[in-house]
């Protein structure tokens, strides 16, 4: 009866965690990486998920954990909820998602489709190309040398566009409806040689600290 009752409690604490989206820190030497997972799917929902360099694997899905993707790696769908994704160099990737955590990268990643988090932020270096959109709600985006396909999005974030980088479709501001409001006016950077191709849209106030050199297409107001 104790058994039965501590695995019901068991279960029932992994509920709770997992609706509240609290955070569980985890020795990551307490979990044991399996080397024979290269090309196959890593579900996991406790422990960091550390992929060796030059191992190319399926989908990651890790509840309570951050992802490392070393140099010269690869993967499908990369998904975690409590952690962040750390990308090294020369890494292919379909999509990264994050909820509490950020997505940091190195030089020349390559994304087929989307990057996005909710509470954290987006860096990516040099030689990286995203196919469609970046998005935060509330956390920084900043790119540097980096190629955007499609949208670049946040809602109580700000966004820099640094170093020669450039966005193919718009940088949108979406509005916050009144919550987080003590986040104070996001900020829209863009350096010299950065362009913007598509549209500006500010859907809420929002501070411009574009270069006289930078390329922005046209930018409206909708507030």
């Amino acid at each position: 009866m104790l058994k039965l009752t501590l695995a019901r409690n068991f279960i029932l604490s992994i509920a709770v965690l997992s609706q509240t989206a609290c955070v569980i820190e985890v020795d990551p030497d307490d979990w044991d990486w399996d080397e024979a997972h290269n090309g196959r799917d890593v579900d996991r929902m406790f422990g960091k998920v550390d992929i060796d360099e030059g191992r190319n694997t399926g989908d990651i899905d890790s509840l309570n954990g951050g992802v490392v993707m070393r140099d010269n790696s690869s993967a499908e769908r990369v998904e975690t909820v409590n952690g962040s994704v750390r990308i090294q160099d020369d890494v292919t990737v379909e999509s990264v998602g994050t909820v509490n955590g950020d997505i940091r990268a190195g030089h020349n990643l390559r994304v087929d489709k989307n990057l996005s988090t909710v509470n954290g932020g987006i860096e990516l270096q040099s030689g990286s190309i995203v196919k469609r959109d970046v998005k935060t709600v509330n956390g920084t985006i900043r790119l540097r040398d980096s190629e955007i396909g499609e949208n670049v999005a946040t809602v109580n974030g700000d966004i820099k566009i640094l170093q020669g980088s450039k966005i193919l479709g718009d940088v949108i501001f979406e509005e916050n409806h009144g919550y987080q409001s003590s986040w104070g006016r996001p900020r829209l950077v863009v350096d010299a040689g950065s362009v913007i191709h598509g549209t500006v849209h500010l859907y809420r106030e929002v501070d411009l600290e574009i270069d006289e050199n930078a390329e922005v297409n046209k930018i409206v107001e909708h507030y």
